[in-house]
């Protein structure tokens, strides 16, 4: 007699894995000696019986998802010989139907192709997309996901994954002169907090770059200089390593200096500089600077006048003196007038 039961186990054990109690037959001829089979419901093969034992236990691992129970039909059979009597028997046998419950096991999500990405330098706008959005599995249908940046990325806070849609977008500008990649560390979690993290590359590719006129330039010109006077050589530079640029005035024309295509100040009419006028001691020229490219940029340098001894300037004068009554050491008119600009304008009399 074998009786109907039901055993459980959990999916992804390994093989030799034993599920449940034995199955036990009892034989009304006894003493006899009984053998297990399974004889049907043993679908791809997963379990075996113990012949002698009855013990059922799995020869491959159980999925869940793929299938939650299993009917074994297990087959008791004797061996036909009747305590009682000294001839042979032919064996009979019992079966019955053991159920197996498979039993659900949270397993971690599996992330999607992690193919390198290529993102030009830049090229930032509001959180600009770097390729298609993560994608990830999870054998535990219905699991929620969520993705992210683990903290042992590199690029944190200039790359973004949306956690639920796993969408990775860059928040800032790359430079590839500066880093010519990057080895994001990407995961995704299941609601039973398994994770799965994988390295994903960010290439940056290199993009011609506009020369920049060096910042904080300032150049001196004297007073009263020549026309046609060298101030000094605007600098620019080039993050492509380009050294050979050409200068011109960003608005076409200055009214008090002109620039050579090598960048050369020069003063444009003598007379243009004067100290003494405080308004135009100093002022902003606009420079655009281009490469053999012809990508361009504009920039500002400063120009400060600076101060020049200048002479006196004695002009002709007039005095009256009678040739009678007067004395030795007597004034002979007003005072001379001298001026002398480098008095803030005002006039210098001298005795």
């Amino acid at each position: 007699v074998l009786a109907a039961g039901t055993r459980s186990v959990a999916e992804n054990l390994g093989s030799g894995t034993l599920v449940g109690a034995p199955v036990v037959a009892t034989d009304q001829d006894s003493p006899t000696t009984l053998t297990y089979t399974l004889v049907a419901g043993n679908t791809g093969g997963r379990f075996s019986v113990g012949s002698s034992s009855g013990q059922l236990s799995l020869v491959s691992a159980l999925d869940f998802e793929s299938q939650a129970s299993y009917n074994l039909t297990v087959r008791a059979t004797d061996n036909g010989v009747a305590p009682a009597d000294a001839g042979l028997l032919l064996p009979r046998f019992a079966e019955a139907v053991v159920t197996v419950w498979v039993t659900n096991v949270n397993e971690a999500p599996v992330l999607g192709s992690l193919a390198n990405r290529t993102l030009n330098e830049d090229v930032y706008a509001s959180a600009t997309s770097v390729g298609a959005a993560l994608t990830a599995s999870d054998p535990d249908a219905g699991d929620s996901l969520v993705f992210y940046l683990a903290t042992t990325s590199e690029g944190l806070g200039l790359f973004r994954v949306d956690t639920f849609s796993g969408a990775l977008s860059v928040l800032g500008d790359v430079d590839f002169e500066a880093k010519a990649w990057y080895r994001l560390r990407v995961g995704v979690r299941d609601g039973g907090g398994l994770s799965a993290e994988g390295d994903l590359f960010v290439n940056v590719a290199d993009r011609p770059e506009p020369p920049r006129v060096v910042t904080g330039q300032e150049f001196s010109v004297a007073e009263n200089s020549a026309a046609g006077s060298a101030i000094g050589q605007v600098q620019a530079s080039d993050a492509d390593g380009t050294t050979a640029f050409t200068f011109v005035l960003a608005d076409g024309a200055h009214a008090r200096v002109t620039l050579d295509a090598d960048g050369t100040l020069r003063v444009k009419s003598a007379g243009e500089f004067d100290f003494e006028d405080a308004a135009r001691r100093e002022f902003v020229v606009r420079v655009n600077v281009s490469d053999s490219t012809l990508l361009r940029s504009t920039g500002s340098v400063l120009v400060r006048v600076t101060d020049v001894n200048e002479a006196p300037v004695l002009a002709d004068q007039t005095r009256t003196i009678s040739e009678v009554g007067v004395s030795v050491g007597a004034r002979v008119g007003a005072r001379l007038v001298v001026v002398d600009v480098e008095a803030t304008g005002l006039d210098l009399r001298n005795d």
